[in-house]
């Protein structure tokens, strides 16, 4: 019962984003594609359908040679000017170089309390070490688990 509650109130702060933004669909940029439990999933894979309407765009870029840090700083950089439905939702990042997207003078990262997320509760139960990681002088910015 837990769980479904836990995906009930996901959900809604997932909503209640999307409802600030005024979008139709979020962008995501990772290393890898994962499987969605949703209406489905394009014949490429690169976008997922939810049962709402709501599309993910999955922007995959390969970890290898620091391809992904160099796409995704240049789609940062684009961020202010890019039209809503192009801007960054959410993105993946490794411990090596997590601190250059989580630093408050980057700018690019949402401290997870802006969106709703109590950290302290949420995870209660992850490695301090993952935390600090994620995390700038004086907030978190992001989390190695996200429980869709």
């Amino acid at each position: 019962m837990q769980d479904v509650e836990q995906q009930q109130e996901t959900e809604q702060k997932v909503e209640l984003l999307m409802q600030q933004r005024e979008r139709l669909s979020i962008s995501i940029h990772g290393t890898t594609s994962s499987e969605q439990e949703v209406k489905e999933t394009s014949k490429d894979g690169t976008i997922t359908y939810l049962k709402d309407g709501t599309e993910i765009h999955w922007i995959v870029n390969p970890n290898q040679d620091g391809v992904y840090q160099q796409k995704l700083d240049e789609a940062l950089s684009k961020q202010a000017d890019a039209a809503a439905n192009d801007k960054i939702d959410m993105f993946l990042s490794e411990t090596d170089y997590v601190f250059k997207y989580t630093d408050k003078d980057a700018d690019v990262a949402m401290p997870l309390k802006d969106l709703g997320i109590d950290c302290d509760k949420e995870f209660a139960d992850q490695y301090d070490f993952t935390r600090k990681t994620a995390s700038d002088s004086e907030v978190q910015h992001g989390s190695a688990v996200l429980d869709f």
